[in-house]
Order: C-alpha cells, then sequence, then structure tokens
C-alpha cells in the first residue's frame, strides 16, 4: 500500500468517526422556509431547460450512436422528476413530509445527473462528423450544468439517514443484472473467465455490504466498514471495466457487441449509487461536503479515467476497426479518459 493510500485510508476513518458522531443529529424534521422553496422551485425549473437542451440535441445527433437507449432513458427520466419537483415545490407545505418527498427527488436527480454525464463521454467515442463533435460538445456542458444545479437543489437538504440500505439494495440488483448481461453474451471470449470470477466476487462484496446495513438506522451502521467496503467495490467495478474495455478492443462477434454496450451503460449506474453513498457520507460532516460536492466542476474525465495500457504489450501490426470506437489510440498506447 502506498503512502498516498494508507493516508487516505486513515482520512476516512476519522470521517467515518465524525459521521457517526454528527449523524444522529440530522433529522428531516428540519424545515424549509418558503423562500427556500422557492429556490428549490427555480432549479427544478432550470433543470427542466437543461433537460430539453439535452433532448434536442440527442434526438438532432445521436439517436443511433452507441449508449444512446441509455441517455434518452436517463434524459427522459430526469425531466420527468424535474416537473414534478417543480410542481410540487410551487405550492408545498414546510413540512416534514415536503422535506422527505424534495430528499427522495433529489438523490434521484443526483443518481441521473452522474450517469448523464458519464454516458455522454462514453457516447463521445463514438461520434464521427464536425457536426456530432460541435453536439456532443454541447451535451456536455449542459450536463455539468445538470449536476451543478441538482447540487444546488441538494444544499438545502438535510442528510438522508435512510440512504445506506435502500442504496445498497438498488447496488446489488444493479450488480446482478450486470452479471446477467455477461452470461448473455460475452462468455467465451479471451477475458471470459476473469470477468465471469471478478462479477461474482463484486455479486458477493454488495450483498455483504447489504447485509451490513440491511434494516439499521444510519447511526446502528458500522460505517467504517461500509466505508472500506465502498472503496473496494468501487475499485472492483472499475477494473470490471477495463476488462469489458479490453474484450472490445480485442474483439466480439458483432451480435455480442450490445452486451458491451449495455454492461457499460450498467457500471454507470454502479458508479452513480457509489457516488450517492460516498456523498451522504461526506454530507454528514460539513467540513468534507463542502470541498466534496465543488469538485463538480472538474471534468468528467478526471472522475472516470481508466488505467494506462503498456505500450510494450499493444499489438501494433494488426487492425483493429473497433478500436477507435472505443477512443483506443493505438499512437500513444493509452486508453480514453472515461
Amino acid at each position: 500500500m502506498n503512502i498516498s493510500c494508507y493516508f487516505k485510508r486513515c482520512f476516512m476513518a476519522v470521517l467515518t468517526i465524525a459521521v457517526c458522531a454528527t449523524a444522529s443529529t440530522e433529522s428531516y424534521a428540519q424545515s424549509l422556509s418558503n423562500r427556500d422553496l422557492r429556490n428549490i422551485d427555480e432549479l427544478a425549473n432550470k433543470l427542466i431547460g437543461y433537460t430539453e437542451e439535452l433532448h434536442d440535441e440527442f434526438h438532432h445527433h445521436f439517436e443511433r450512436v452507441r449508449h444512446a437507449e441509455k441517455l434518452d432513458s436517463d434524459v427522459t427520466r430526469l425531466e420527468e422528476i424535474a416537473k414534478e419537483l417543480h410542481a410540487f415545490s410551487h405550492d408545498a407545505p414546510s413540512a416534514e413530509a415536503t422535506m422527505k418527498r424534495l430528499r427522495a427527488d433529489a438523490n434521484e436527480l443526483l443518481q441521473l445527473s452522474w450517469q448523464i454525464e458519464r454516458t455522454v463521454a462514453l457516447a463521445e467515442s463514438w461520434v464521427r462528423t464536425s457536426d456530432e463533435r460541435r453536439g456532443i460538445a454541447h451535451m456536455r456542458d449542459v450536463s455539468r450544468d445538470v449536476v451543478r444545479t441538482v447540487f444546488r437543489i441538494d444544499d438545502y437538504l438535510p442528510v438522508d439517514t435512510d440512504v445506506i440500505d435502500g442504496q445498497l439494495a438498488r447496488l446489488e440488483n444493479t450488480v446482478k443484472v450486470l452479471h446477467d448481461e455477461f452470461h448473455e453474451h460475452l462468455e467465451g471470449y479471451e477475458v471470459s473467465r476473469h470477468l465471469d470470477e471478478d462479477l461474482e466476487s463484486l455479486e458477493k462484496s454488495v450483498e455483504h455490504m447489504h447485509d451490513l446495513a440491511h434494516n439499521k438506522h444510519w447511526e446502528n451502521v458500522d460505517l467504517p466498514h461500509i466505508v472500506h467496503d465502498i472503496h473496494d467495490v468501487k475499485d472492483a467495478t472499475q477494473h470490471i471495466e477495463e476488462l469489458f474495455v479490453r474484450q472490445a478492443r480485442i474483439g466480439v462477434r458483432t451480435r455480442d457487441f450490445v452486451g458491451i454496450e449495455h454492461s457499460r451503460d450498467a457500471i454507470s449506474d454502479v458508479l452513480a449509487s457509489i457516488r450517492l453513498l460516498e456523498h451522504m457520507i461526506e454530507k454528514a460532516n460539513p467540513r468534507g461536503h463542502t470541498t466534496f460536492h465543488r469538485r463538480v466542476h472538474r471534468d468528467v474525465h478526471d472522475r472516470y479515467r481508466a488505467h494506462r495500457v503498456d505500450p510494450y504489450h499493444d499489438d501494433h501490426r494488426s487492425y483493429d476497426p473497433e478500436r477507435y470506437r472505443y477512443g483506443y489510440d493505438s499512437h500513444r498506447a493509452r486508453y480514453p479518459r472515461h
């Protein structure tokens, strides 16, 4: 374990102690002023405008691009929630039930905004024309505006002290979908045995985390254990994605290519659930939360960066037409940052 990793683990341990000390005081009983509700209403209205922009660009350029189905689904859902939030917050009373409803909507908006941001980055590898590149650049900018706006809504709301059990159940289902996608499309390839073993291990890890948190309130959860497992699950998920990309570079049957596309879409959902858990844990610590969520200004590529490929083991003699489609540049011998 290197020094930076060691200090990171130590920091997270200290953070979870602070979380345990403060989380029990968080409550949905906190109320919002009428002015707060008006501000949330205005932000929800902005989100509706952003989703309309995303949809217009999507239908103009990207209906047949890889990951288009996922992008369309998530943008549509985000627009639906934003409209419902706009209608609700406009006349909502300042009550505990209002806070619960807003918190649930904000959680969903956070996950969808991260998924959309990442899917736009994945789709970028498939654009070809200069018009499409301009369109994807606009979608990338708008997707960042979506993330920033959702965080502004989240700033008005308390920590969701019920988030861990629910999110781990969602994470468990998403990992099972990812594993099922593998068995449907990607058995019998060069990395298949490695993938299957890693997916089984990931599934067990998530089930273990869910067992730790099931039917437990925030202050009764072993947070240091959960934080440690979250980091392990995220690392494992990113490694699994590297295996999917490696197999795409080696090559798969045309009918199985959809398996890689859908698998990376499922990974987007896994990473979004992990991010929401991380966000709530850091939000419970006021110092850590401020610096954490301001990182949305950082390029999405920095957050979803893959490991570099060893140029001495890259085969420059054979041409693989799918390399460019997955953003692989044989001259620089590296995977794309996503």
